[in-house]
């Protein structure tokens, strides 16, 4: 099978879409439970709660905008490496994880929280199956990309 005959997307797994589901849903539901009930509430004022994780959300939607921009205005089914590419390769991860975050702080979730790092690593897992068909798709200039971007979605970390 050549290159081209393989697509030129990757879509995620029926799995990967389902534990994205369940993970959405608890984020709302732990930041539900934290406002309604006063349960397992992270131990920040309310203030510095939506202060802190305002800030983070606002980041995270800033670089979602910032990465889907660039997205939807370039990508013809070629790697690009510029813009937001130059600093990571999956920005969008990044960006979600963000505003996972930012939420679980907003609403002080413990719950929401939990479900927010469960999501950074279940996406750690998710890049390394998205790298193996874009190494696929692209080869050697998907190679010399990561090369030269070695950070995966969280700069000077991973």
């Amino acid at each position: 099978m050549t290159t081209e005959s393989q697509g030129n997307s990757y879509e995620a797994s029926r799995g990967g879409r389902i534990i994205l589901a369940i993970i959405l849903a608890g984020v709302i539901a732990g930041s539900i439970l934290s406002q309604v009930f006063d349960l397992l509430v992270l131990p920040l004022t309310a203030s510095l709660g939506r202060i802190i994780g305002g800030l983070i959300f606002l980041i995270g939607l800033a670089l979602f905008v910032l990465w889907a921009s660039l997205w939807g205005r370039e990508y013809k089914g070629q790697l690009i490496t510029h813009g937001i590419y130059r600093y990571m390769r999956h920005p969008h991860y990044l960006a979600a994880i963000l505003l996972f975050i930012g939420v679980s702080l907003f609403f002080r979730s413990i719950i929401s929280l939990f479900f927010a790092v469960f999501f950074a690593f279940a996406t750690a897992r998710e890049i390394k199956d998205e790298e193996e068909h874009l190494l696929n798709q692209y080869g050697a200039a998907y190679r010399a990309y990561m090369e030269k971007t070695k950070w995966k979605f969280i700069p000077m970390i991973y």
